[in-house]
């Protein structure tokens, strides 16, 4: 009996093959995108954790219960909330969570908004250089610094003659213009170097008023442990310069910030050109978001006339001359036929700009080892302004052009606390004689009813986070002592940090991570809140839920037709096989017999084809595995790990694929199998005569 139920299914099969073709075809085609789809989710959500978890928020975030705020590092905006809560002492929080067999380490973070400011205004600059080179006794200098503000006040003449028609104070206009003839006139030159003050006061005082006001960036600065952050984070590496010295004050400048926006602007639209070229395959000629940028790039000559001495004028002139045999007249209209670029001649003017014209101008706004002023504004609302050595630039391996995992510049946590408005104690010192030379007293909300008002006298109070606006000024001698500051491992953990990363031995061990942290929270008194990587990591991390979302509602819809499909085919192929199961009826066949029939086939051709459905993904998810999915955008990068997702497959995602499919298979088939059942033997026999 058994083996009759085996071979009449196969019969059936062979014997139906349109039905066959039919429904073997939709099991192979579900299992296939099930297979290749549930891979492919799996791989990027592999990928991007790897992403988050190595480039900043470890496995899992701990920070204060004081607050209701959700901690965001990625989107929905920076650090999810205004106010995120104080770890006070971080010493005790590390101590107690390292102790945690699941845990390998936690580093402090705390997250500042701040603002530098470059590229000023190019006169000032000339003169102060102008100063430096008269008190050497630098002719050659001097006269190259001359030659540069002239080209400056060429251009500013030109712009202010255009204004004379439609200006409406004249008589300003009329003044800036004779002060800007009266520098290109040799006899102003005269007495530069007999009486300098008189020449170089009327330059600060009438020229540099009229030039550039430079520019401001704003950057959202991490301050971390800079020695336990690249031991931790492993895709951290330093592309330029050096890693902070241990124990010293410093700021390192993610890659991606210091290519894209503290990059003199020629170098980075012409960056950006050879990207969409040569990585993205795009043409100047189709692209016009890449035409518009190519059309604007001959009107940014001053980016480099500027920055070139009149030596160096003269030097890339001839060489201009030597490349564009057909660009006639001075340098500014060499320099505009050079930046005119297409397909074709892109390469070659790409190479020459960096060979040729990057070493004669300042490519950066800051070079390594130079100090930066950072400008923030603290707590309390006050300004803060910080000056730090810059000591280089980093990136995350694999994610190189990822503008998300160069979202951040680091510093150590000692700058952190002060621009974030942590006091010191000398701080502190000077606050308190401020206090006692006006007898101001800080009192708190509860107090503050009976001090005014003739009540019990209230206690003072003292806060290590400040609590009185005003302007941070620190003396070039005191900022200079800042630089040079040294501190021990235990001033970093002794102190205020906003969150701590919490790195783990296993990532697989995170539900268990999470439990011991609750539990020695709760034994110790910690008050901390934590979130997974994805939680922390905001849209960013959610962003897996969407896709896998959007990938099962898509085969739902796709089974739901398969299942109409191969349910009517079903019923039909009953409808034809009317008199062979009345004749089997006839013979004493009973009902579940047949049901078995009609279930075995459904089983065995879904076997069959869902096999061959889920060896064809993972046939296309080896091949894929190894020439790598490129990623079509700059998110795509963050999101894969990297410039290509490798995906990967396991037995787990064969055998779903194959059981959720003959599973719909078999549900699809049950209905036509019970009409099968309920034909009667007599019916069948009559409809055969």
């Amino acid at each position: 009996m058994n083996r009759t139920l085996i071979l009449i299914p196969l019969r059936n099969l062979a014997a139906n093959k349109t039905t066959s073709l039919i429904v073997g075809s939709i099991i192979f085609f579900g299992t296939f995108l099930v297979v290749l789809g549930t891979s492919l989710i799996d791989s990027i959500d592999a990928s991007m954790s790897k992403s988050i978890t190595s480039s900043i928020t470890g496995h899992i975030q701990v920070y204060s219960d004081a607050t209701d705020e959700k901690l965001t590092l990625f989107g929905g905006g920076f650090m999810g909330g205004d106010n995120m809560g104080e770890l006070r002492n971080f010493a005790d929080i590390r101590t107690e969570l390292e102790n945690l067999k699941e845990v390998k380490a936690v580093v402090p973070m705390g997250f500042v908004n701040g603002s530098i400011s470059g590229g000023g205004n190019r006169i000032d600059q000339i003169l102060e250089e102008m100063r430096d080179a008269l008190a050497s006794a630098d002719s050659v200098t001097l006269e190259g610094l001359k030659g540069q503000l002239q080209t400056i006040v060429r251009d500013l003449l030109e712009s202010r003659n255009k204004l004379l028609d439609i200006a409406e104070d004249q008589v300003t206009l009329l003044q800036s213009i004779q002060d800007l003839n009266r520098v290109l006139e040799t006899s102003f030159w005269d007495s530069i170097e007999s009486t300098p003050d008189k020449t170089l006061n009327f330059l600060e005082n009438n020229i540099a008023k009229l030039g550039d006001t430079g520019k401001i960036e704003y950057l959202r600065n991490l301050g971390t442990d800079l020695e336990r952050f690249p031991k931790y984070f492993d895709r951290f590496e330093i592309t330029r310069g050096q890693m902070v010295p241990a124990g010293k004050r410093g700021y390192i400048i993610s890659t991606q910030m210091y290519e894209n926006r503290l990059k003199n602007q020629i170098a980075r639209q012409f960056d950006k050109i050879h990207k969409d070229k040569f990585d993205f395959g795009k043409s100047i000629a189709e692209d016009p978001d890449l035409k518009s940028r190519v059309d604007r790039l001959p009107r940014q000559y001053r980016r480099i006339t500027y920055e070139l001495t009149p030596e160096n004028s003269r030097i890339l002139a001839t060489k201009l001359e030597k490349l564009l045999p057909e660009a006639t007249g001075d340098l500014v209209s060499k320099l505009k036929v050079f930046l005119n670029v297409n397909d074709d001649n892109f390469k070659s003017r790409h190479d020459f700009f960096y060979e040729v014209i990057a070493p004669m101008i300042k490519l950066y706004w800051f070079n390594i080892g130079d100090t930066i002023t950072i400008r923030s504004v603290t707590q309390s609302g006050y300004y803060k302004s910080l000056n730090v050595i810059f000591y280089g630039t980093y990136r995350f391996k694999g994610l190189e052009e990822s503008s998300m995992a160069g979202a951040f510049n680091l510093m150590d946590m000692l700058s952190f606390r002060e621009l974030y408005g942590v006091m010191t104690e000398e701080m502190k010192s000077e606050m308190e004689e401020i206090r006692k030379e006006v007898e101001f007293q800080e009192v708190g909300r509860e107090n503050a009813e009976d001090l005014l008002f003739g009540g019990a006298e209230s206690e003072s109070t003292t806060d290590d986070v400040d609590s009185v606006a005003f302007e941070s000024t620190v003396s070039p001698t005191e900022a200079d002592a800042l630089i040079q500051e040294t501190f021990s491992d235990k001033e970093i953990n002794q102190g205020l940090s906003l969150t701590g990363a919490v790195i783990l031995h296993n990532q697989k061990d995170i539900d268990q991570a999470l439990a011991a942290i609750d539990s020695a929270n709760n034994t110790k008194q910690l008050h901390l809140q934590t979130t997974t990587w994805q939680g922390a990591s905001g849209i960013v991390g959610q962003l897996i839920y969407v896709i896998r979302g959007v990938l099962y509602f898509a085969i739902f819809i796709i089974f739901l037709v398969a299942f109409v499909i191969i349910n009517n085919s079903m019923v039909m192929a009953t409808t034809e096989r009317t008199p062979e199961i009345g004749a089997m009826r006839a013979i004493g066949a009973h009902r579940k017999f047949v049901m078995r029939i009609f279930i075995l086939e459904t089983l065995i051709l879904g076997i069959s084809t869902g096999v061959l459905g889920a060896c064809a993904a993972a046939g296309l998810l080896s091949y894929l595995g190894t020439v790598g999915i490129p990623a079509p955008a700059d998110f795509f990068i963050f999101l894969f790990s990297g410039k290509h997702l490798y995906p990967t497959f396991s037995i787990s995602h064969l055998l779903f694929g194959i059981t959720v499919v003959i599973l719909i298979s078999v549900a699809s088939t049950i209905y036509p199998a019970r009409i099968a059942t309920q034909v009667e033997p007599i019916v069948a026999m009559r409809g055969r005569d």
